[in-house]
């Protein structure tokens, strides 16, 4: 399996973390199965692979394929995905708040969605799909998406700024502010942060900050000895409550996923899960 990231450009650096290509190549029957953990922040990606891409619908309990090009917004949950065969991945890593700076995506509708891009964009997103499928190199893959984002960028309507210090100090990583906190900070009251982070990123500050700590906790791997350890240094009440919250946002317990050679962590909301 090979993986890359590449950095956007500056003029796109203020909604764009990373691009990534993920490519697997294990022959016509062998299966690769990944699950999509709960993330903070949204992005896009698109697949191509001799067989399509699966999931499981929770609600019906059946199959169903991923679309080949699809935006996907906050997440809480988590589902896993297969591809049996050889598979391409091109993926958007976008910041937590890139939505409410690019025109025509709601950030609220599409919490815990993955959905067509081209049901969002429909002539430009058939576009860059059909696009897409047809350049298979990497960097000239990134240029159509860039091309494509400064283009509904250009389309936004002047944003008032509702992003101050403190909350900006969130999105960059300090997880460990309570909602209570902003509101003092920002001299703000607690219906204007909530509206504010919902217009951002589509969900409250309290399960935005849930889905965060999460997401450091992931990246905790090196040196780990005690999941209490863990626990407490991202400041969880103990390991019951860590467990729970982590269990919730992934599906697995913190002792499955630091002590398990099973489960690897690819990119940041992608874990790799080794067939047994």
């Amino acid at each position: 399996m090979y993986l890359k990231k590449i950095s956007p450009s500056k003029s796109l650096s203020h909604i764009v973390e990373y691009y990534w290509i993920l490519t697997g190549k294990a022959g016509d029957s062998a299966r690769h199965t990944f699950r999509i953990v709960a993330d903070a922040n949204p992005g896009i990606v698109f697949s191509l692979a001799k067989s399509p891409f699966i999931t499981i619908c929770p609600l019906k309990n059946e199959e169903y394929t991923i679309p080949e090009l699809f935006i996907y917004g906050t997440t809480d949950k988590h589902i896993d995905v297969s591809v049996v065969g050889d598979f391409f991945l091109f993926g958007i890593r976008f910041t937590p708040w890139a939505f409410y700076h690019l025109d025509g995506i709601p950030s609220c509708r599409i919490v815990n969605q993955t959905i067509p891009l081209n049901n969002i964009f429909d002539r430009i997103g058939k576009a860059l799909k059909i696009k897409m499928i047809n350049q298979r190199d990497f960097e000239k893959q990134i240029d159509q998406v860039n091309d494509f984002l400064e283009h509904i960028q250009r389309q936004r309507k002047k944003i008032n700024s509702i992003t101050p210090p403190q909350l900006d100090k969130i999105f960059r990583g300090n997880v460990d502010m309570k909602v209570a906190e902003i509101t003092d900070q920002c001299m703000l009251s607690r219906r204007q942060i909530e509206r504010n982070f919902r217009a951002v990123t589509g969900v409250s500050p309290k399960k935005y900050l849930r889905i965060a700590r999460f997401q450091k906790a992931l990246k905790t791997i090196s040196g780990v000895q005690k999941i209490t350890d863990v626990a407490y240094a991202l400041g969880y009440s103990d390991q019951a409550h860590f467990t729970k919250e982590f269990k919730s946002h992934s599906g697995l317990t913190p002792k499955e996923y630091f002590f398990e050679s099973k489960f690897s962590l690819i990119v940041d909301s992608f874990l790799k899960i080794e067939e047994s």
